[in-house]
């Protein structure tokens, strides 16, 4: 029994040991399952940890702050830029409560106050996927700019876990945008106070302008002027150029240049524009840009400029021509006192019915009309006479006459009119003499190519309250001057312009619009009014309106005197052999004896050697070596009272007026006429015997 006992224990012991083999077995299998189990769960969490690292670092490698808090508002994560924009110290702070103790925040542009469960973070554990944000963080006393967006991170279960924010400290942006603020206002305050309009015009509509643009065009506010048509501030006949010069520019085919145009203002008044203007791209279209000028003064001070040049040269020609004229009326008068002396002197020796003398007598008649010419073209060079005296206005006008007579075609036919009572005038003779010159030269252009009458009267009316002339004149006596033509007349848009200097309606070359507004001025100037009537093919007419004076006239006919002579032994100079013959014959004629010389230095020697036996010198003006005023002083410094005659066919530095002042005691215009000369030597003569029985 205890064998088999033994066996059962041997055979439970067996079973025992076998089912623990098998059990170690499962263990075993267990065990080596669960350290799989353990390695796979060590490699994931090792690779999770390589992961977190190489987010860590992702993180830590992106310029942008990644700031994680979880559900409880505690800081979990922070990356590098992070802590770099906020302070490596403010994660310090381990829970929200603290944080909310020791931080307050601002959103940007405001100063009020916001808990800081009001920032995106914070409002993103809420549920809020919130939109970027511009907010101020205030940490203590360090303010920080953020532009910051932030979003909830949620469970498996679906509830928040975390909120994540992304952020840039943007300090250098808003310096930069600050700066570009302060920039753009200060030139925008530029662009606003500029003397010149600027603009942007993009395919025709004006897309910017400044406050000057818009002033220059008459409009207060640039709101009128924006998204308007550029078409609206230009000028009808100026919209073709413009129209022109915009698309160039903004085709880019023509570089930056000015131009200039007419402008419109809101009030519809026209002025003068100079623009200049470039290719732009705005808003990503081609444009204009530019500025412009009103430059209605500047073009109205450079044609007064260039109407002072015109003025200046026109004076300056009317000079030259003046000088040339006198020139040639000193050489013309030289012949014209041979004609004049030596006819005379055929005429004295030929009986009255010789038929030869008659045909003298012609001779001297033209010379003494081309004698009356060279007078007026004299009279035209002569300056600085500009008072007025008492004159007989119809002596003005026949010598007018005679000089028209010759200049104008022999289509055109002058019918002198005057009337039967006729008083002084006072005026100055040379002006008005231009004034009856300049409307007959007007008269006479507007008929030289049909022909046609011109007439001329002359007559004295009593202008009375009621009269229609007295409109701009003081009632009272005037002569009335009228000048009429039967030309092609005028419009009445010409007539109101006229008397305008330097309108003229004359081809170029013809006229420069000057002889009527000078006619105007020289009317003005002596008291009268001038009107016009004139309709287009009906001629014109011009009344002339100037105040009779009561004072004794200086110009009168001229009357018929017998020649006188004399005894009296005189020295006669003229640097022209025939000219010194003949004034030698003239005076001998009527009895004077006469010593003639051609040269003023032979005069002097003459005079010299024996200044007691001459009574009277008669010197020629022009002459080398010593002119007639230089020969008179030096014989005045052999004998004093000596008197001296001065003739002259042209002199700017003696005439009527002041010979007496450079001690000529009588001045005689050539060329030389024997009653004129005699009448002259006599008086000077007598004058002379006077004074020294009066001494």
């Amino acid at each position: 029994m205890i064998q088999g006992r033994t066996v059962k224990e041997d055979n439970d012991i067996t079973i025992n040991r076998e089912e623990l083999i098998n059990k170690i077995k499962k263990l075993q299998l267990q065990l080596s399952k669960f350290k799989s189990v353990d390695a796979e769960y060590r490699k994931a969490e090792e690779a999770l940890l390589a992961s977190e690292q190489n987010l860590s670092q992702f993180l830590d490698a992106i310029p942008y702050g990644v700031f994680i808090i979880d559900h409880k508002g505690n800081p979990q994560f922070a990356n590098q830029a992070a802590r770099e924009i906020l302070g490596q110290d403010i994660f310090k702070e381990t829970s929200y409560e603290k944080m909310k103790e020791s931080h307050r925040a601002y959103f940007s542009g405001t100063r009020l106050e916001y808990p800081l469960k009001k920032m995106p973070i914070f409002r993103a554990l809420k549920g809020d996927r919130s939109t970027i944000d511009d907010i101020e963080v205030h940490f203590d006393d360090k303010v920080i700019p953020l532009e910051i967006s932030a979003t909830p991170v949620y469970g498996m279960d679906g509830s928040i876990t975390n909120a994540i924010a992304i952020f840039q400290d943007i300090s250098k942006r808003k310096q930069a945008r600050k700066a570009m603020k302060e920039s753009e206002e200060k030139y925008r305050r530029l662009i606003d106070n500029s003397l010149v309009g600027i603009y942007i015009a993009q395919k025709h509509i004006i897309k910017f302008c400044n406050q000057r643009f818009a002033g220059i065009f008459g409009y207060e506010s640039l709101a009128e002027l924006i998204e308007r048509p550029i078409k609206d501030i230009i000028a009808p006949e100026s919209w073709k150029l413009v129209d022109k010069e915009v698309r160039l520019r903004e085709s880019g085919i023509k570089e930056t240049s000015s131009f200039e145009f007419k402008g419109l203002s809101k009030e519809g008044e026209t002025f003068d524009i100079e623009a200049l203007g470039n290719r732009i791209l705005y808003q990503g279209s081609p444009a204009v840009q530019g500025i412009l000028l009103n430059i209605t003064e500047r073009k109205q001070a450079e044609s007064e400029r260039q109407r002072l040049e015109d003025q200046l040269h026109q004076v300056q020609k009317m000079e030259a021509i003046g000088t040339l004229a006198g020139g040639i009326a000193h050489d013309f008068n030289n012949i014209l006192s041979a004609i004049i002396g030596y006819t005379e002197l055929a005429v004295s020796d030929i009986p009255e019915n010789i038929e030869t003398r008659q045909k003298l007598s012609q001779v001297l008649a033209a010379a003494d009309r081309a004698r009356a010419m060279v007078k007026q073209i004299l009279a035209f060079s002569r300056k600085g006479e500009k008072e007025q005296r008492p004159i007989m206005l119809d002596e003005i006008v026949n010598e007018a006459f005679i000089l028209l007579r010759s200049s104008l075609p022999t289509t055109i036919e002058i019918r002198p009119n005057f009337g039967d009572k006729l008083n002084p005038v006072m005026a100055n003779p040379t002006q008005i003499h231009q004034v009856i010159m300049n409307i007959c030269t007007n008269a006479a252009h507007a008929m030289k190519e049909e022909g046609g009458i011109l007439e001329i009267a002359l007559k004295e009316i009593d202008l009375v309250p009621g009269s229609i002339e007295i409109k701009n004149l003081e009632p009272g006596v005037y002569q009335q001057l009228t000048i009429s033509d039967t030309g092609h007349g005028m419009s009445l848009e010409i007539k109101s312009r006229i008397f305008e200097p330097y309108f003229t309606t004359k081809p170029k070359g013809e006229g420069t619009g000057m002889g009527l507004a000078v006619v105007h001025g020289i009317v003005k100037n002596h008291s009268g009014e001038i009107k016009v009537y004139s309709e287009p093919g009906k001629g014109t007419t011009f009344h002339v309106f100037l105040p009779v004076t009561r004072a004794e006239t200086m110009v009168g006919f001229e009357q018929i005197e017998p020649i006188q002579g004399g005894e009296e032994r005189i020295l006669y100079v003229d640097d022209e052999n025939n000219l010194a013959e003949m004034g030698k014959q003239m005076l001998e004629s009527i009895g004077y004896r006469i010593e003639s010389r051609t040269s003023s230095i032979e005069a002097l020697e003459a005079f010299r050697s024996g200044p007691g036996k001459f009574s009277l010198v008669i010197t020629d003006q022009t002459m080398p070596n010593m002119t007639g005023l230089q020969l008179a002083k030096e014989i005045r410094k052999i004998s004093p009272h000596i008197p001296v005659i001065l003739c002259t066919g042209f002199s700017e530095s003696v005439n009527e007026e002041n010979f007496k002042s450079m001690g000529i005691s009588a001045f005689v215009m050539k060329p030389i006429v024997r009653k004129e000369i005699a009448r002259v030597i006599r008086e000077v003569l007598d004058e002379t015997g006077r004074l020294r029985e009066e001494s």
